[in-house]
């Protein structure tokens, strides 16, 4: 749709526990067993090779272009590893031949951030 000029719209918006008789939001947690699923099928089509390793860090290396992450059984559980893979999966997400976004910096940087 082009418009002949830009239109302004305005919304009031509220936090859900502001709203009155609101009935609220319910959390959906995925079970254990679905986890290993979703996690299983990421790795698998992954275009960036993931190696679980016996070890105590979890990095992507973007000059092998490689996620390294420790074991499963490291974890405290599923949903943990899961938290990591995605973590290290947007970082994976800056190699040149995806979105080419420039890394730079030491961890907890606004530069290691990006």
């Amino acid at each position: 749709m082009q418009m002949d000029r830009p239109q302004v719209s305005f919304f009031r918006v509220f936090n859900a526990e502001q709203v009155q008789d609101f009935p609220g939001f319910s959390r959906n947690e995925c079970p254990e067993p679905e986890i290993d699923t979703v996690i299983d099928r990421i790795i698998d089509t992954s275009e960036c090779p993931i190696h679980e390793i016996a070890q105590d860090r979890s990095f992507y290396s973007p000059s092998l272009d490689e996620i390294y992450l420790p074991l499963r059984s490291q974890f405290k559980d599923q949903t943990s590893f899961a938290k990591t893979l995605l973590h290290e999966l947007a970082h994976m997400t800056g190699a040149a031949s995806r979105l080419n976004r420039k890394f730079g910096g030491p961890f907890g940087s606004e530069g290691y951030a990006k």
